[in-house]
């Protein structure tokens, strides 16, 4: 019996990456662990992973990338040029995404995210492709297959029982649940939830459809191509078992985008199983996903078709943000602010991510971004659809493959279910066990058909990896594979298990490219781990701390100490705020809750001194573009709170006309700021410039005719229009003889 030949810490370094992938594929994450609604309603804590989490998580990342990066430099001359071209380029755009890490914690944790799975992805592809048997890429399949299956049950027990079961505990507890959110019924967010919420799709722990569908069907893809092959019968029949799984989820969710996905594996799978030299021609398939969203573009709104017209306006939101920052971009929470000010006129969302890859590496990273989308196609171009010249796997290799590919699958499992275990009981615990069982069922059936006897289900499962590879890069141009903390990683492994192992280039690569990436990715998961982990952790501490007591005093249903309550609270997030890291996220929760604070308050002056804070915290988050509308927003309800508190008071129609006329400046489309400015106005006596404002909100307003639950409702510029025509009545009053 041969024995192993590959290091144990190369199999660790390789099988934690994997693990980390898996994790994040079945982990919710936030910004915030509390605040998201209301603590004096709901305290409960964020089950999922926090930011804090996050980037530890990314600090095993970028740790295990560091050592396969450290053993891809030992064996430089095994690695081809075009890998040290590709791992260069990539150091210009993860260093302006590391610039970007700097201003807040909000940029910091995607950008590392970002970072860490670019690194993991070199790391891995360079592993692989300096490995002649094929081994590692044959883990590598594995276990993105056993990821695919494992999502796949927690999706089908998503549409098959717990729609209906949200559905009822969503009627059951409406009322408190808008409270919670500070909605009122009726009103545009609860319409828009809604109808999100009565769609029965499979979003997994995504919370997008389209994401879903395309791991869905990529994973679809790659077990479908290896049941195609030779080998067992068996093995085969389990391999279709889990493609029909993630197949049928795609189409019974309805996603257009997604069974247009499964059609692009499928003409791939087919085209590669004929020539291997096809791998070049598919590697321009996302620029005809590019070109498919221009054409939907010139085509217009005539044709009814809203999916692609939407991204159309995204891909150009992307595009104006490119020429207004071109040279670092705004950072990955930085587009939807961006959005606002470029969005062409019928566009109707103020999305946060542009809804494709290569439009989100550009607007969040300026033209270095561009190195990225070059990177995905040369990972693509470089696909090798055969296992060639790969000599049957002995018998230790093949253990191997199914050690790193099982264990992968069930540590990633098991880490994602520590971070939602005080929420899991009986039956979530079953679902879970079952969605492992499968995964990794898929990951040995794959694992099987890789270190076969039979050379066609090698190349069948060869294929099938190039193919998904397709599809991931294709449909990550119409959606948010690429830039969701979620599925980044699992996006960047597919592609990083395309290209073939390297069979004696007669060029090697220089050592420099991956002693460089090497060195970054240490430095980072130390920094993460001893720094920037701890300090967001303590930030986190301090608003669970705050939620609870602000809870604790709202029980007693006194209104004079829920106001200093949410007083206290307030005080504690802002404190926390300004604290390095920078997180203007818990500056915006401080100003809520001073509003909040406000309106519970039955003393004038502690109104308007909590009013002044609320002020004072919106300002702590204005100096950052991301966060600049929201803060904005909030300062402009203080002041119209304020406002209504003394209708009559031309000093605060002052002051409420400038706090909305800056939020305009940020987001022009901003309908009720448009309305509500026609308000100040009017009260001020400046009766043309009311009407004036009354006619842009209309405009505005007509603007969101697409979706009409955007738009205001019945009644609502009326009764205001009457407003303005009844103070033009009583102004000219006194001249009517």
């Amino acid at each position: 019996m041969s024995q192993p030949v590959t290091p144990v810490s190369d199999r660790v370094a390789l099988g934690a990456v994997l693990a980390v992938g898996a994790a994040r594929c079945m982990i919710a994450f936030a910004s915030l662990p509390v605040f998201d609604m209301d603590p004096a309603q709901q305290p409960a804590v964020f089950v999922g992973a926090t930011p804090a989490q996050s980037v530890l998580l990314d600090a095993v990342a970028f740790a295990a990338a560091a050592w396969l990066l450290v053993r891809c430099a030992m064996e430089h001359a095994r690695l081809p040029r075009w890998w040290t071209w590709m791992a260069s380029a990539c150091l210009v755009p993860c260093a302006v995404a590391a610039a970007h890490a700097m201003q807040d914690v909000e940029q910091m944790w995607r950008c590392t995210t970002w970072i860490a799975a670019v690194a993991s992805a070199l790391g891995v592809c360079g592993f692989s492709i300096r490995d002649p048997s094929g081994m590692t890429r044959r883990a590598l399949l594995a276990a993105l297959a056993g990821i695919g299956v494992s999502l796949a049950v927690r999706g089908l027990v998503q549409m098959t029982v717990e729609h209906q079961a949200t559905l009822a505990f969503y009627e059951q507890q409406r009322d408190v649940f808008l409270r919670a959110q500070g909605w009122l019924p009726g009103s545009a967010e609860v319409l828009t939830y809604e109808r999100r919420l009565l769609q029965n799709e499979a979003t997994g722990w995504f919370g997008f459809a389209n994401v879903f569908a395309t791991v869905a069907a990529a994973s679809a893809t790659l077990l479908a191509s290896a049941a195609l092959g030779g080998g067992r019968i068996v093995v085969r029949a389990l391999l279709a078992l889990s493609a029909l799984l993630c197949a049928g989820l795609v189409v019974a969710s309805g996603s257009k985008g997604g069974v247009g996905a499964l059609a692009v594996g499928a003409v791939a799978m087919v085209l590669l199983r004929r020539s291997e030299r096809w791998a070049h021609g598919l590697a321009l398939l996302p620029i005809a996903a590019l070109l498919a969203l221009v054409v939907r573009g010139i085509i217009g709104e005539g044709w009814g078709e809203q999916s692609l017209w939407f991204r159309w306006h995204y891909l150009l939101g992307a595009v104006r943000t490119l020429a207004d920052a071109p040279l670092f971009g705004v950072g990955p929470a930085g587009f939807q602010a961006a959005f606002m000010l470029v969005r062409p006129d019928g566009a109707v969302e103020e999305v946060t991510s542009a809804h494709g890859s290569f439009a989100d590496w550009a607007a969040a990273l300026g033209v270095t971004g561009l190195a990225l989308g070059g990177t995905v196609l040369g990972l693509l171009w470089h696909g090798g659809a055969r296992m060639r010249h790969a000599a049957d796997a002995t018998v230790g290799e093949a253990r191997i493959v199914r050690e790193i590919a099982l264990a992968s699958v069930v540590f990633g499992v098991i880490l994602a279910a520590l971070f939602e275990a005080p929420a899991l009981d009986g039956y979530s615990w079953l679902w879970r066990a079952a969605g492992a069982a499968a995964g990794v069922a898929a990951a040995w059936a794959v694992a099987q058909q890789g270190g076969s006897g039979d050379e066609r289900a090698r190349n069948g499962l060869a294929v099938g990896g190039v193919a998904a590879a397709c599809v991931v890069a294709t449909h990550g141009q119409i959606d948010m594979v690429f830039w969701l903390p979620g599925s980044v990683l699992w996006a960047w492994l597919v592609l990083a298990a395309a290209p073939a192992p390297n069979f004696g280039d007669p060029r090697p690569s220089l050592r420099i490219a991956p002693i460089a990436w090497a060195s970054i990715a240490g430095a980072a998961a130390l920094a993460l781990v001893v720094w920037i982990a701890p300090a967001i952790a303590r930030q986190d501490d301090i608003a669970v701390a705050a939620a609870q007591r602000l809870f604790d005093e709202a029980r007693p249903r006194s209104a004079e100490r829920l106001a200093a309550a949410r007083h206290d609270a307030a005080r504690a997030l802002a404190a926390a705020s300004t604290q390095v890291p920078q997180r203007r996220s818990l500056a915006l929760c401080a100003a809520e809750q001073w509003i909040a604070a406000a309106r519970d308050a039955a003393n004038p002056r502690t109104q308007e001194q909590f009013r002044a804070s609320a002020q004072e915290g919106a300002a702590l988050a204005a100096d950052a573009s991301w966060s600049r509308f929201a803060a904005l927003r909030l300062a402009s309800l203080a002041a119209s709170d304020a406002f209504d508190a003394a209708p009559s008071d031309r000093a605060a129609a002052v002051r409420l006309e400038q706090s909305l006329r800056a939020v305009l400046v940020v987001n022009p489309r901003h309908c009720d700021s448009q309305l509500r400015l026609a308000v100040a106005l009017a009260a001020q006596g400046r009766l043309d410039e009311a009407r004036d404002a009354l006619r842009a909100a209309a405009l505005c307003n007509e603007s969101f005719a697409a979706d009409p639950l955007r738009q205001f409702r019945p009644g609502r510029m009326e009764s205001i229009e009457a407003e303005i025509e009844s103070r033009a009545a009583q102004v000219l009053e006194p001249s009517v003889p």
